[in-house]
């Protein structure tokens, strides 16, 4: 009897992946998110579920920093930031966006 091969198919195993890869490899600017996003694309399965992958680290990084300036009563210097973090953000999340859809695809096509 031949055994199917095990579906490594995990939302949660690329969303673990991107966020872990993404900070390790942060200090190479455009190849690290490239990288994260790859694996975690591939990771996901699909390009739909590689997308979803990406935004929940980010919403959850968006709810951290809300989280923090409500509770500092902080406003001010917490939105700056905020603002200032999701301009930076934002050029790494087309990059990993990119990234992880790709890797998503070529999961897809190779199966």
């Amino acid at each position: 009897m031949v055994e199917s091969p095990r579906d490594t198919r995990s939302l949660g195993g690329a969303v673990f992946w991107l966020i872990v890869l993404g900070f390790l490899l942060s200090w190479i600017p455009v190849v690290g998110p490239a990288i994260a996003g790859l694996v975690g694309g591939w990771l996901a399965g699909g390009p739909g579920r590689a997308l979803v992958a990406v935004l929940v680290p980010a919403a959850m990084l968006g709810a951290v920093i809300i989280a923090a300036g409500t509770l500092t009563g902080q406003w001010l210097p917490v939105a700056f930031l905020g603002f200032a973090g999701l301009a930076l953000g934002l050029i790494q999340l087309k990059i990993f966006i990119l990234a992880a859809v790709v890797g998503g695809l070529v999961r897809r096509v190779m199966q």
